[in-house]
């Protein structure tokens, strides 16, 4: 399975419908004068986008033609087209567009049919019509519909992961454990954490913090040079990838390390997750008990651990929260804190505790 490009194309498209949207609020905001080189970088950004949906959809429908999808993920996919699709049809005008959705609609409602079985036959049609734009819209069908087109490529996902395990040579009891580890090893967007399992197996923390960071940025589809996490990337974080990373952690640190830890010693500290208060004494007893070393401006200092003693509880993952976007903080955090016992210091301080409290209350790891 083109899992691989699959999710490359998924990077891509996220990346270009992002810019393509920042420059249609430019367009609207810009000088007359200056509206013309707007409008020629929005059409080639929409060329941009075009290519990469054409190919991306009919990868992707042929292959849930060819592999097909597991129900409960095959059912939640069919009901977002079916209310995609009859809202679609209702703006659109064009009758051979109207053909094609009333085609796809009536595939997806198909009485006494699995939805697996709806999808195979329904979503190779959509090919026909992505080149479209939307009636009243300057958005195309891959655009409008793209976060359901990634539950499918989920469901994939999934599907290859448990089949890969089922298939797998079993020699020694030994490596049929291995096997299980990996087929848990899951991902909504397509993310190997492999490599991650293999840094913190060796112990090697440090390494193993800033490949997190690494697969967590690919997990958003952001690009290499996204180095400072926004406040709202925490929040819509994949839950499967999130619950994966920390049970690596959890794992193979012998519970010292991972966000299960993290939000342990955050409600030892006198947190409540059913508020946005972090007080200066929270923030202040936190970061000693995790060993953090925080500059004014959030930034978090490097260590160095080898073995899993040799940091406290709690000290990692600790890359992603290093210098979050401080736009995104909310205004009561942005006043002045005397949250380190040598003075005053700017509320930037406050931001990676913040990133993780934001982070742990949008997961709902349990307690």
């Amino acid at each position: 399975m083109s899992n691989n490009r699959l999710s490359s194309l998924q990077f891509n498209l996220n990346n270009l419908y992002e810019q393509l949207a920042g420059e249609e609020k430019a367009l609207i905001l810009e000088e007359e004068a200056n509206k013309i080189r707007i409008q020629q970088k929005i059409r080639k950004t929409k060329e941009r986008i075009q290519n990469f949906e054409q190919e991306y959809i009919l990868l992707l429908s042929k292959q849930v033609e060819k592999d097909g999808l597991s129900e409960p993920i095959a059912e939640e996919v069919t009901a977002d087209l079916i209310d995609e699709f009859d809202v679609i049809y209702t703006l659109e005008k064009r009758q051979e567009i109207k053909s094609l959705l009333v085609q796809i609609l009536a595939e997806l409602q198909k009485p006494d049919k699995p939805a697996s079985a709806k999808l195979r036959v329904a979503l190779p049609i959509i090919p026909s019509i992505v080149s479209y734009n939307l009636e009243g819209d300057t958005g195309s069908i891959v655009r409008r519909l793209f976060p359901t087109f990634v539950k499918a490529y989920k469901g994939l996902k999934s599907l290859a992961s448990l089949h890969q395990s089922k298939t797998q040579p079993k020699l020694l009891s030994e490596e049929n454990a291995e096997d299980d580890e990996d087929a848990e090893l899951v991902s909504e967007r397509g993310v190997s954490y492999t490599n991650l399992k293999c840094l913190l197996k060796a112990h090697s923390w440090s390494k193993a913090d800033s490949l997190t960071k690494k697969l967590m940025r690919q997990a958003l589809y952001k690009p290499e040079n996204y180095h400072r996490f926004k406040i709202e990337d925490f929040r819509s974080f994949p839950r499967v990838d999130f619950l994966t990373i920390n049970h690596l952690w959890d794992q193979y640190s012998e519970g010292r390390f991972g966000f299960s830890i993290q939000k342990k010693i955050l409600i030892s500290c006198g947190i409540s997750f059913y508020t946005d208060a972090i007080t200066n004494k929270i923030c202040h007893e936190f970061i000693n008990r995790v060993g953090w070393k925080v500059s004014e401006w959030g930034e978090l200092k490097s260590e160095v651990g080898t073995g899993v003693k040799s940091m406290p509880r709690g000290h990692y993952p600790k890359e992603i929260f290093n210098q979050p976007d401080y736009n995104d903080i909310p205004d009561i955090l942005r006043a002045y804190s005397t949250i380190f016992s040598f003075g005053l210091l700017r509320p930037y301080a406050k931001s990676p505790v913040y990133a993780l409290f934001s982070l742990l209350k949008s997961k709902k790891l349990p307690d």
